[in-house]
């Protein structure tokens, strides 16, 4: 664990046995069903023809299974800095995805190599260094899709010292704070442009676009309140 201020924040290998686990961790379930369906719609829509397609922090992969229907898995790059989080996606790399053990704000890949960019739930990493090393590894033209549980919803779990942290309740009891950095809306954008990059996009996705009862954590905000925000990010025409 590292120390920041006060607060322990935990690393990802120390959760990453149980995180996909739908019954003890609903809301990461949830979070992640919403954050999906703004994947595909704009995975669905077509590929670039060329460059890497990069995500970062995958776990379980959600770009690798669009892409192998697609035939160009061999293109697909999954970076993540935790060993037991990538294992996840282990189908896909026996598969032909190749994999990257590296923080996303160095990840150690070609600058410009990449045309797409992936992020799914990528508040551990949303800093400025992140968004640099994005632009640093797009093609120009290139886009990068993101997104981060909404600051209207995380907002209600947060105070004082623990701005930069979401709770993580293990299966043994243990009570882990994971690294989480939520921006309201301005204050994202902003981030992202000082990057050099420009936004050329936003989702937003409520409780009432999932198929079954909301877990209960995402309760607390009403009917129709975004829980996921979601950015489309491009590169500018650099040479």
């Amino acid at each position: 664990m590292n120390n920041t201020g006060s607060t322990s924040v935990a690393c990802y290998e120390d959760i990453a046995a149980e995180y996909y686990d739908p019954c003890r961790h609903p809301t990461c379930r949830d979070l992640r069903k919403l954050s999906d369906q703004f994947f595909r719609s704009h995975l669905l829509a077509g590929l670039p023809d060329d460059g890497d397609l990069v995500e970062m922090g995958p776990g379980s992969s959600t770009l690798a299974p669009v892409v192998a229907a697609m035939g160009s898995l061999s293109r697909v790059i999954l970076v993540d800095s935790s060993r037991r989080m990538l294992s996840h996606s282990d189908q896909w790399i026996a598969a032909g995805a190749r994999s990257v053990v590296a923080s996303a704000e160095a990840t150690g890949l070609r600058s410009r190599s990449a045309s797409l960019i992936v992020s799914s739930l990528g508040d551990p990493y949303n800093t400025p260094e992140f968004w640099r090393e994005v632009a640093r590894l797009l093609k120009p033209n290139g886009r990068c899709l993101f997104t981060t549980p909404s600051f209207k919803w995380s907002s209600h779990f947060r105070s004082g010292s623990d701005q930069e942290v979401a709770e993580f309740l293990r299966s043994d009891g243990a009570r882990l704070w994971m690294p989480s950095y939520v921006n309201d809306e301005k204050q994202q954008v902003l981030m992202i442009e000082a990057a050099g990059l420009f936004v050329d996009g936003r989702e937003a996705f409520g409780t009432e676009l999932l198929s079954t009862e909301p877990a209960p954590k995402l309760l607390c905000v009403r009917t129709g309140t975004p829980v996921v925000s979601a950015y489309v990010v491009r590169a500018g025409g650099r040479c």
